[in-house]
């Protein structure tokens, strides 16, 4: 599993909320004909993994109450018609009460719900059931405005740093490291949360269920770190160039600057992460201008002689120095000595064989690319 994304503070998570706007929005614009999909699809199999020890599957009679209900005329066209936030969550306690009721009866009075679980299913269940075809599109769109979001450790996690002081203090208390569904413990700490999401998507201009999308949706499109898929690239790949190439035209890739990692970020044309902190950075350069002066280093990049040792000076050695045995991390030198070159600290040789570099200026600092790229 993916690790949560604990954002630094208010202003960061609304900035990055923002900025994946767009890209959330194209995640929720697919439309379901099928109930059935929607509701097997709604809860994963980690979350019922939480309630183990049942009498019955919890799976098989969750999906089977869901089904039943959202298909029940009178449930259907009384959650279509909540107007309003305030609207919406009587509705949406009803559904969850009656949610318990039918577990108790099912399992047994001594395995119940917590309230914590309980909501979350219900926000998991309706995160999806808007996105269903009988709903109407106007319709559609108030709901996605006003739907909950489901509270577990992404979530908690993402919001940990971002709570107003007076809040936390008085009605939710300090989210754990690690959080779990069942940190929410009662109605007044559960909405005092929800309250929180609304008034942080308001600042950020986008609806409370993107924090969701933001904090899991994005953070599980992919497992692997080095990937481009999850919420860390969305809003940093400003600038796309092509390496020098060889027999190719070069290959093509994506760059920018994230100034909270205060790193250069590169995303490769198999779409896998190169990343370089600023003091890394400065430190390449500084050992290429030791070993070479003002004149041309070479790419330095074979993976096998990086990997037994025997390749020459040059800047993928030079990488590799900061780090050593991550050969893959050495091999990103295509890549990040065009970067270099665009921000004008690099000249390059001009050739597409025997790839070379020449320091032009080797006080590399946060400044002096932030300059560049917003220039």
């Amino acid at each position: 599993m993916p690790k949560p994304v604990q954002f630094q503070n208010r202003q960061h998570l609304v900035d990055k909320l923002a900025s994946s706007k767009k890209h959330i929005a194209s995640m929720i614009s697919t439309i379901s004909s099928d109930i059935s999909s929607i509701v097997n699809e709604s809860v994963s199999g980690n979350t019922f993994r939480a309630f183990k020890h049942m009498p019955d599957s919890p799976s098989h009679f969750f999906k089977s109450w869901a089904k039943e209900r959202i298909d029940d005329k009178q449930i259907f066209e009384s959650l279509v018609k909540c107007a309003s936030a305030s609207e919406y969550d009587r509705w949406l306690t009803k559904f969850s009460n009656d949610l318990d009721s039918s577990w108790i009866n099912k399992m047994g009075e001594n395995y119940g719900l917590y309230f914590g679980p309980r909501l979350k299913l219900c926000n998991l269940l309706m995160k999806r059931v808007v996105l269903w075809e009988r709903i109407p599109n106007n319709r559609r769109e108030r709901l996605i405005e006003i739907i909950h979001v489901p509270l577990d450790r992404y979530t908690l996690i993402a919001i940990k740093n971002c709570l107003d002081r007076n809040i936390e203090r008085n009605f939710i208390g300090r989210i754990p490291n690690n959080p779990t569904m069942r940190f929410i413990i009662n109605e007044q700490m559960y909405f005092a949360l929800q309250n929180e999401i609304r008034s942080i998507a308001i600042d950020a201009n986008v609806f409370p269920i993107y924090l969701d999308y933001l904090a899991w949706n994005i953070s599980h499109s992919s497992a692997d770190q080095n990937t481009s898929s999850n919420l860390d690239q969305i809003d940093i790949l400003r600038f796309h160039e092509k390496t020098h190439g060889g027999t190719k035209k070069g290959l093509e890739f994506d760059w920018g600057y994230d100034e909270y990692s205060d790193e250069i970020v590169i995303i490769n044309e198999k779409r896998k992460r190169h990343s370089y902190s600023i003091g890394e950075i400065g430190n390449i350069l500084k050992t290429l201008e030791s070993q070479f002066g003002t004149s041309f280093f070479p790419l330095a990049n074979a993976v096998d002689k990086l990997s037994n040792g025997t390749e020459r000076s040059g800047l993928g050695m030079a990488i590799l120095r900061e780090k050593p045995r991550d050969v893959y991390h050495a091999q990103g030198s295509s890549y990040l000595g065009v970067v270099l070159e665009e921000c004008d600290f690099l000249k390059w040789n001009g050739k597409n064989r025997g790839i070379e570099w020449k320091i032009i200026d080797s006080n590399f600092n946060k400044d002096k690319l932030v300059k560049v790229i917003y220039k």
